[in-house]
């Protein structure tokens, strides 16, 4: 289904949010959306990119696929990411195995964005 364009005045229709002009408007909103991650340590980067942290993230959908967030508040939803309950950087401080099913669990998109936005505001009052 056409969309049009998010851009005031631009008016051209896309399958998403943005026009092909304007979809550089769409990554920068994503890059001040969580420019605080850009603080993370190489390591915890690495994490992220490694294959392990593929597999694991996808071995851990598939034993839990929905959002346990919604289903804490009653909620059926299809989970789309993984999520570390301890900050990813606080669990390589400590020593602990950042690929370990105690501290993962399955969020959508929308919990997740409030889990991040909530530890933003926690980082930003410290």
């Amino acid at each position: 289904m056409l969309k049009i364009c998010a851009v005031i005045g631009c008016g051209k229709t896309s399958d998403d949010r943005y026009c092909p002009k304007h979809r550089w408007v769409k990554k920068e909103k994503e890059k001040e959306r969580f420019s605080f991650l850009n603080n993370s340590s190489e390591e915890a980067r690495s994490v992220y990119n490694s294959t392990a942290w593929k597999k694991t993230s996808l071995y851990h959908r598939r034993i839990e696929p929905l959002c346990q967030q919604c289903r804490r508040e009653e909620r059926i939803t299809a989970g789309s990411l993984v999520h570390h309950k301890i900050p990813l950087q606080e669990l390589i401080d400590r020593g602990l195995s950042p690929f370990d099913e105690e501290f993962l669990e399955t969020l959508c998109m929308p919990c997740h964005q409030r889990e991040l936005q909530a530890k933003a505001r926690i980082r930003i009052r410290a």
